[in-house]
Formats: structure tokens, sequence, C-alpha cells
């Protein structure tokens, strides 16, 4: 939704070879994502995490008052803006 970039360290068991740090920078229309490794990540999260805010269905601060992100106040502020949707995902038929 909004320019910016973000460090991510994500958690991932099921799949290790997305487990690490990434950087994740657009400019609002393209995005780039490539391997940080050894960078300080601004945001902590597991894969599943990771997945809720780039769909749009919770943001970052959701997210972290739910104990399942972690970062400081500005990145948090900063994913929230990033990963902004006009409308969220909404699914009626329940599984």
């Amino acid at each position: 939704s909004e320019a910016g970039a973000l460090t991510l360290r994500v958690h991932d068991n099921l799949a290790p070879w997305n487990d690490g740090t990434w950087r994740f920078e657009t400019d609002g229309e393209q995005t780039r994502v490539v391997a940080a490794e050894g960078a300080t990540a601004d945001l902590d999260l597991s894969v599943n995490a990771l997945a809720s805010l780039l769909t749009g269905f919770r943001s970052a601060t959701r997210l972290e008052r739910a104990g399942m992100l972690s970062g400081d106040p500005a990145a948090v502020r900063r994913a929230d803006a990033i990963f902004a949707t006009a409308y969220a995902p909404h699914m009626p038929e329940g599984f």
C-alpha cells in the first residue's frame, strides 16, 4: 500500500529454506525481497504471522498485541502502513 522497507526475521519449521532474515522493499507498486543473513531484523515473526500480514488479514499492530510478532514500535507502525490493504480479506464460508 505504501512505499517502505523492512528487514524481517522469519521462522519456518516446515520449510527451512524460508527460515532466516529477509529484506523487504517496496515502492507501493513493485516489491523486492532478498536474503539478508546477518542483518538486524526490524520485525521477528513466524511464517504464519507473515502470511496474515501479507494478505492484509491482520495488521502488524494486531499481530504484535497477540504475541505473534515483535519489533520496535516504529517498525510495527511502518509495517502497518506498508501492508495495509484497501479491503480486508473476507471469506463468508467457514471450513
